[in-house]
């Protein structure tokens, strides 16, 4: 295991700093990124595909750490994708030469500068990013380019109309290369999403047909994870790895579930408990007094709370695990605490580790975690890694 400036509660030991929260003083909550389970699930989507893999490492690689996840998995991903240029030339820096497309494109003018000096590919969706490219780019080989179509989601891309004026104007400017073209899919992990899926398909397929008739060199991207999974005809040239690199079932809920192949959680969080107390029947928890024990109880007092991205909305909802025990969480979660019921459980001590995510025996996913706040896993996964201390497991 490799692990930065950081001791913990854990058993996780690594370099020893002055203080266990070095990385991130202002948490008591810690990030436990499995990246041999990364790799897992990235060769398990590969097989279950059958065509390359993308992993989408956009936002921090969805909290996980960009540089190490990138790291771990660029020996075997023909394409790296992030959100922004920025994120690109982070891994440039890092010393990551595999290629990388930026699907958010470009957000100001110095995106188009930083696209050109560190070879990075980014979307473009509109005439004046392609011209901002060509104009930035003054290199002997050209740029290469990624051109973005709106098939259904109505964000970011060209029309479908588009194409004719797309292949016209790309090929007046010299500087750039169209190498890829990508949509996205709106509805592939919903159960109703069937049918406007098939039109979406359709729709690109028409798309790549004229593109591909321009440039025959290009490769075409429809599938997220769910799209790769379900939709063999969505897979095209390469599929676009996200929340299944992570090891959520991306069909969850759609009655597909089954077609997912075994993926297993990258990321643990835990956090100490500071102490333990027995409370007396009548005595309530928290702010609001929303739980009011109706018998003699034992909670433990852990250390995360809304500040360190463990959302309010699990108050009274949520769980953690403890000793490899699932309990639950009461009254309101606040800022830096939240507390559990550990009546059932002997020998709970101050130092030991509340679980999150995660766990031994009973773990907690981040599906049902999620799901308690009503929400999805990848906006626990932003939240938590954003906020807090991280160590890896290699």
């Amino acid at each position: 295991m490799s692990v930065e400036n950081r001791t913990d509660y854990c058993g996780y030991e690594g370099k020893t700093a002055s203080h266990p929260f070095h990385d991130a003083p202002d948490s008591s909550v810690t990030v436990l990124v499995h990246l041999d389970r990364l790799r897992h699930n990235f060769h398990e989507l590969q097989r279950a595909c059958g065509v390359p893999i993308m992993p989408v490492l956009k936002a921090d690689a969805y909290g996980h750490g960009v540089v190490r996840c990138a790291k771990a998995l660029e020996a075997y991903a023909p394409l790296l994708g992030v959100g922004t240029v920025a994120e690109g030339s982070m891994l440039r820096d890092a010393g990551i030469a595999t290629p990388i497309l930026a699907m958010v494109g470009l957000i100001c003018k110095e995106d188009a500068r930083l696209a050109a000096r560190d070879r990075i590919m980014p979307l473009a969706g509109t005439s004046e990013a392609l011209k901002a490219l060509n104009a930035a780019h003054s290199g002997s080989a050209p740029l290469p380019v990624a051109l973005k179509f709106n098939t259904g989601m109505s964000r970011l891309g060209f029309s479908p109309d588009d194409v004719p004026a797309v292949i016209d104007l790309a090929r007046g400017l010299p500087n750039i290369a169209p190498a890829a073209a990508i949509s996205h899919l709106a509805a592939a992990d919903e159960s109703a999403g069937s049918s406007f899926t098939d039109r979406q398909i359709a729709l690109f397929d028409d798309i790549a047909a004229g593109l591909k008739s321009a440039f025959p060199q290009m490769q075409f991207s429809l599938a997220n994870s769910a799209g790769g999974l379900a939709y063999e005809k969505a897979r095209h040239d390469f599929v676009r790895g996200g929340i299944a690199l992570y090891g959520c079932n991306p069909l969850e809920g759609s009655g597909l579930e089954c077609m997912s192949p075994n993926l297993q959680p990258v990321m643990e969080v835990f956090a100490p408990i500071l102490q333990v107390r027995d409370i007396s029947a009548g005595e309530s928890v928290s702010y609001g007094c929303t739980f009011t024990a109706q018998t003699p109880m034992r909670i433990a007092v852990v250390a995360a709370g809304y500040a360190h991205g463990f959302l309010r909305a699990l108050s009274g909802k949520g769980v953690v695990n403890i000793k490899g025990e699932q309990v639950p969480i009461l009254g309101r979660i606040c800022m830096q605490l939240c507390m559990a019921d550990v009546s059932r459980i002997p020998y709970v001590q101050p130092g030991e580790p509340a679980f999150l995510i995660g766990g031994q025996e009973h773990p907690v996913s981040a599906c049902a975690q999620a799901a308690a706040a009503g929400t999805i896993p990848y906006e626990l996964f932003c939240l938590l890694g954003a906020r807090n201390q991280r160590c890896f497991s290699e």
